[in-house]
């Protein structure tokens, strides 16, 4: 179901993710290699598809980390913060 998925229902939303220039694991990846795995033949897509499917699972999980981790961040230096009255 993954390849029906990736290639199918889900292209265009993985494609916008991956591809997104927002995305935070851009940097670790080339967009035209991830373009080519959109463009793939049919006789090679069951496994492009597998390797887009972890690729979209790890932008959305590390976008999902990182923002819970920002937020983290920022309460825990809400919550120490000194007044300083002038």
């Amino acid at each position: 179901p993954i390849s029906a998925w990736m290639f199918g229902e889900w292209k265009e939303f993985a494609q916008s993710t991956l591809l997104s220039p927002h995305a935070v694991t851009r940097d670790l990846y080339r967009p035209a290699e991830i373009d080519k795995l959109f463009r793939t033949e049919e006789n090679h897509r069951r496994r492009s598809a597998r390797l887009l499917w972890s690729l979209l699972v790890f932008e959305i999980w590390f976008a999902h980390t990182k923002t819970q981790a920002q937020s983290s961040q920022h309460a825990r230096a809400g919550r120490f913060s000194i007044p300083v009255n002038g």
